[in-house]
């Protein structure tokens, strides 16, 4: 059902969107020198150590490798780093801007992989907080890969109700592939709200995953929006 889910996300932003994009929304967007050093590391307790690095380039080697491996162990220490690097916690430093928005966006992708339920409300509610919309899409990733995670699907279905005309459309067509993920009807109420008010470009790619949804999507309960 997973490698399913994954090729119909694939399909809709590849098929429907067809959007060129600066990045691939993935591990391989974020870079550092240490890069080469970590690249056949397996040992967790040493990836781990490196967590607590003050350099921040080894820090997000560290990450990527996390998310790679999935070593769970350190969820913690990844949510830590997640909360201390949003926009909100960094306010005014612009010197260190880059950094943190590199931590933030890898440390959100890698919670992930490696997250459960809880890290769905964690991503979720730091959201409104990402003013860049390349932020947005990688926290919408993030959400879409905890595909059994009720709460993070409750917050993308509360997400596409108050799309509009002004949401950027990178922003909603990873919406619309992170909700495909999880796969579920309760969706498709959400969904076609979103369709009414979304920036036109985007449209065909709502209906599409309506269709898709009403087809194939699981009869959740449970898992709708939060009013």
């Amino acid at each position: 059902m997973k490698v399913f889910n994954l090729a119909l996300c694939i399909f809709i932003f590849m098929g429907i969107f067809g959007a060129a994009s600066l990045f691939s929304y993935d591990f391989n967007d974020f870079h550092s020198k240490y890069d080469t050093m970590f690249q056949n590391m397996s040992d967790s307790r040493m990836i781990s150590n490196y967590l607590a690095s003050d350099d921040p380039d080894m820090v997000i080697s560290a990450l990527k490798r996390v998310g790679a491996l999935k070593i769970t162990d350190v969820k913690k220490v990844v949510e830590a780093l997640f909360a201390a690097s949003t926009p909100s916690a960094n306010q005014g430093k612009a010197v260190q801007r880059t950094s943190y928005d590199n931590l933030f966006n890898l440390s959100a992708l890698v919670l992930g992989v490696i997250g459960d339920d809880s890290d769905g409300q964690i991503i979720s509610s730091y959201f409104n907080d990402a003013a860049d919309p390349a932020s947005k899409v990688y926290l919408l990733r993030s959400m879409g890969n905890l595909s059994n995670s009720s709460t993070a699907l409750s917050a993308l279905n509360n997400f596409a109700l108050k799309v509009d005309m002004m949401t950027d459309s990178r922003v909603v067509n990873e919406l619309v592939n992170s909700i495909v993920l999880h796969n579920s009807k309760s969706s498709i109420g959400p969904l076609l709200e979103m369709s009414r008010s979304a920036p036109t470009s985007t449209r065909d790619g709502i209906d599409s995953a309506i269709s898709i949804l009403s087809k194939r999507g699981n009869d959740d309960t449970g898992t709708g929006t939060n009013g």
